[in-house]
């Protein structure tokens, strides 16, 4: 399993993890051997910058999943906020 948070915000800004079995992790540490994969600090500051924090992530999270699951063109689709 592969995750990423680079498409959230900042192309190149995100960090990433990996989870798998111990021969896949043999196998993926042998085939990223000959791979060269450096930090990009800026990016990597600007998406500090801009979520913050864990309630940052979430609320920018939500702005995506409302912008795909409601789009503008479809206002009848949208959740109410009256209470």
């Amino acid at each position: 399993m592969f995750t990423s948070t680079s498409k959230i915000t900042f192309p190149g800004a995100g960090v990433s993890a990996l989870a798998c079995s111990e021969a896949m992790m043999k196998y993926i540490c042998k085939r990223f051997s000959v791979m060269i994969i450096s930090y990009d600090k800026m990016n990597q500051l600007r998406h500090v910058r801009f979520l913050k924090n864990k309630e940052g992530v979430l609320a920018h999270m939500a702005k995506s999943t409302a912008a795909v699951w409601y789009p503008a063109s479809t206002p009848s689709r949208q959740p109410s906020t009256k209470s």
